[in-house]
């Protein structure tokens, strides 16, 4: 997706630590040039523009849950401090990522959509369907957004949105 970023205030996103969980660690090779390359991913990975909650320890984010509120949402990728193992490894045995996140508030936001969006009219409520994809269209009344746009279906990309606060996590199923 298109970065956002630049429509949050430095002094908005402050930063945290992710709580992502086990991490996996491979080798492989990269197919746009042949050469030998290395990944991590973590069980309950954070990237860019997803909406979060607050984790477990002091002053950390996790991604939010279906069925959740996320109160959170980090316009940019994770960083991380150091350097990850270079093996599988549990929690607590790799330095923890860091994430920059802005508070969601009651103004007028640019939210990233589902990538396959219902139709949306102005003044639609819109949900989280996926926290690490985007909005919908909801059918709930609380901790929704309101739609400024009209998108047309499966184009996903962004919506302006007069946001409340907190915004709910569609339930699983």
């Amino acid at each position: 997706m298109t970065k956002i970023g630049t429509f949050f205030e430095e002094s908005e996103v402050k930063t945290y630590e992710v709580e992502e969980g086990p991490m996996t660690y491979r080798k492989g090779i990269n197919p746009n040039n042949g050469l030998p390359n290395e990944q991590v991913t973590f069980e309950k990975q954070v990237d860019e523009e997803n909406f979060l909650v607050q984790g477990t320890g002091e002053r950390s984010m996790k991604l939010a849950e279906a069925g959740g509120i996320a109160t959170h949402f980090n316009p940019y990728d994770p960083e991380v401090n150091g350097s990850l193992p270079k093996a599988n490894a549990a929690v607590g045995t790799y330095s923890q990522r860091y994430v920059g996140a802005a508070k969601l508030t009651s103004r007028e936001l640019q939210l990233p959509l589902a990538p396959d969006n219902v139709e949306i009219k102005a003044g639609d409520k819109l949900e989280i369907k996926d926290p690490k994809t985007g909005l919908d269209k909801s059918a709930a009344t609380t901790n929704v957004v309101t739609s400024f746009d009209n998108i047309p279906a499966n184009t996903g990309g962004y919506v302006t949105v007069d946001c409340d606060g907190p915004i709910r996590v569609k339930a699983a199923g």
